[in-house]
């Protein structure tokens, strides 16, 4: 802290005294006086440099926490990207097996309508056959 500010011991003594203290009551109290502010008062250069290294700290801690938070953010996007990863990979693993079921369900479909064109035209041949016999006879 900086050095006491200057006080007029004299210049108070006198004050008290015109105003009604005896001389010896205006010294005490001006000695009185003069130790208290001499021991805690601060300086408008005390205050500045208190100010000071407040805001050089509070910008430490700031940029502390930014940093903090940008490595916060940097394992996040880390973590992120990996489960996207493991994502696309199962999206294409039942992606892959969808298509194997649609094609063996479509296989399925083709044989079903092939049997069924083939009962058909038996149906239709053998329908037609008596048809020409009764025709026929």
């Amino acid at each position: 802290m900086a050095p006491a500010v200057a006080f007029d011991t004299l210049q108070f003594s006198e004050t008290l005294i015109t105003g009604g203290f005896t001389p010896p009551q205006a010294k005490a109290i001006a000695a009185a006086f003069t130790n208290a502010i001499g021991q805690e008062l601060a300086t408008k250069s005390d205050i500045a440099a208190v100010k000071n290294e407040l805001k050089a700290e509070l910008k430490a801690e700031i940029t502390a926490v930014r940093n903090e938070l940008k490595a916060d953010i940097a394992r996040l996007d880390a973590k992120i990207d990996t489960h996207i990863a493991r994502l696309d990979v199962k999206i294409d693993t039942v992606e892959q097996r969808l298509k194997a079921e649609m094609k063996a369900m479509e296989l399925r479909l083709v044989i079903k309508l092939g049997v069924m064109m083939v009962a058909m035209m038996t149906l239709t041949g053998g329908a037609m056959g008596m048809a020409l016999r009764i025709f026929l006879h």
